[in-house]
């Protein structure tokens, strides 16, 4: 029997003609969706005459507009929308265009579904030559089928910025009746805050100032915050707050002592800098259990030592999703990370990480310590009291994979210590992979034959090794122990190790049943 010839390439592709509209409607979008906004210059044409004739005739895909486009690009995009709402894009500075990007956002405010307002870089010094009066009182037309509001502030700082910056836009909440999302990124003052009671999408990124502005000398920006949720506590479903809050959240503590409560919020993202206000927020603003919660905080001014020694670096376990969110901890990362050297002193971050099954991040604090050579001891002593507290917190007890980056210190005692070792082995049972970087690893092989005979690092499945030497004798000897115990290991990686001695070859290791040598 001859065998069948080879089919001709595209002999069985489905004509486009053929295709289903929803088919071709989808492959567009998503086409459209990995742009930032829709480029002028739709390639419809260069497809075919099907396609071209299906895209043409859905009015949605016509009505993103980007007003700093040419006006007849703009007329035929119009024209092709036919009545569908509009999502305009504009940007905020003097070009050829504002006159026309003004009038059009007037008369087309009936339409309008969602805007995106941006300055696209830096607040020069002369802020009213670029950034026009006329754009502040955009907002006091009426816009009744506006759902979603995003608005990108310049960026700013102390030294090249005035308080008095004029770009307090005249909000109108009446003016608003369907917003469900408002992003306001870059904000400055307390002024604009939008407050809508259907808000359902919150997004807040206020790293801008590091200084408390007021408006009128008496608003600090917490108030805004607290007036904003209080009149969506009843819809807010996503909330995200980006703060470069230092010196301007304190504020939080005079919230009403009563909790304000979200009874609908899914999502919670709250990033803090330079101070910590999440734990503050967390006590005032009550979510329920099952929100998604996932923290980041970086402290680029040196930590207290009592952060540390409290535990005080991660919020109170007594908040329900607090609870949730250090119960879905599968992977937990303790590292120090490469040397910085903000505001010329001279430090180093502890970075304490937590990750999900999925490895999604959950929690990211980011706390910077004097790294002074002669105090490199004290530094991992800070180490040992942050993993002192996360092994106590019963709530962390299901972390499966463990990570840890603690600091290199020739002629000091290697870390981190065995009893710590045994302590972590004690504490999470279901420990699977450890990763051990820029340390010794005689202590945890120390701790590993203490815990013979309990549940310490008995599901223990991957060995990494990062950096670091390599006492091959008393590797081999933890290899068929674990072997003997009817645990044996199924995977040990290495990358940059040094064996001892160094004549030893790493790839003898493969003689071990069912050990898979992983060179990273």
């Amino acid at each position: 029997m001859s065998p069948k010839p080879p089919k001709r390439f595209g002999q069985n592709r489905q004509p486009i003609d053929k295709i289903p509209t929803e088919i071709l409607l989808r492959i567009f979008e998503k086409w459209l969706a990995s742009e930032d906004f829709y480029p002028y210059e739709l390639p419809i044409a260069s497809v075919c005459k099907a396609w071209r004739k299906t895209v043409i005739g859905e009015t949605v895909l016509w009505s993103k507009i980007d007003l700093d486009w040419h006006p007849q690009v703009i007329s035929r995009f119009m024209s092709r929308a036919k009545d569908s709402p509009l999502a305009v894009r504009l940007s905020c500075y003097y070009e050829p265009n504002t006159p026309f990007s003004l009038d059009f956002v007037r008369v087309q405010r009936h339409r309008i579904r969602s805007i995106n307002l941006h300055y696209p870089g830096k607040l020069p010094f002369d802020a009213e030559t670029v950034y026009p009066a006329e754009w502040m009182t955009i907002f006091s037309y009426e816009f009744p089928r506006l759902n979603s509001l995003f608005v990108k502030f310049p960026w700013a700082n102390n030294e090249t910025s005035r308080p008095a910056l004029s770009i307090d836009f005249d909000f109108k909440t009446a003016n608003f009746p369907q917003l469900r999302r408002l992003d306001l990124k870059n904000l400055i003052t307390y002024q604009p805050w939008v407050s809508s009671t259907c808000l359902r999408i919150l997004h807040l990124d206020l790293k801008c100032f590091c200084t408390p502005f007021r408006v009128d000398g008496t608003a600090p920006i917490s108030d805004g915050l607290f007036t904003v949720l209080q009149l969506s506590a009843a819809t807010l479903e996503d909330l995200e707050i980006l703060g470069d809050l230092y010196g301007r959240m304190q504020y939080i503590e005079q919230w009403p002592s009563e909790q304000l409560e979200l009874p609908r919020l899914a999502h919670l993202h709250l990033y803090a800098r330079e101070s910590n206000w999440i734990p503050i927020f967390l006590e005032r603003v009550a979510i329920p259990e099952n929100t998604k919660l996932t923290i980041k905080s970086e402290w680029f001014h040196q930590a207290h030592d009592e952060i540390f020694r409290e535990g005080t670096f991660l919020p109170p376990s007594s908040i329900p999703a607090v609870r949730k969110m250090k119960s879905l901890t599968r992977v937990l990362r303790v590292e120090y990370d490469e040397e910085v050297d903000p505001d010329g002193f001279p430090s180093i971050p502890l970075k304490i990480s937590g990750f999900d099954s999925d490895h999604k991040p959950l929690f990211d604090a980011s706390f910077a310590v004097n790294s002074d050579f002669d105090i490199r001891p004290e530094l991992n002593k800070i180490f040992g009291q942050a993993m002192r507290w996360l092994i106590q917190d019963p709530h962390l007890s299901k972390v499966q994979c463990l990570i840890v980056r603690p600091l290199w210190q020739d002629g000091e005692p290697s870390f981190p210590h065995e009893r710590l070792w045994k302590d972590i082995g004690m504490a999470w049972p279901a420990i699977r992979e450890v990763h051990i970087a820029e340390t010794s690893l005689d202590n945890f092989l120390f701790a590993f034959e203490r815990l013979v005979g309990t549940t310490g690092f008995l599901n223990l499945e991957c060995l990494c090794l990062y950096k670091l030497p390599v006492e091959c004798f008393r590797l081999g000897k933890f290899l068929t122990a674990r072997k003997d115990l009817g645990r044996p290991l199924s995977r040990l990686g290495f990358f940059s190790v040094t064996p001892i001695p160094r004549t030893f070859m790493l790839d003898a290791f493969k003689t071990f049943p069912g050990l898979r040598l992983v060179r990273m």
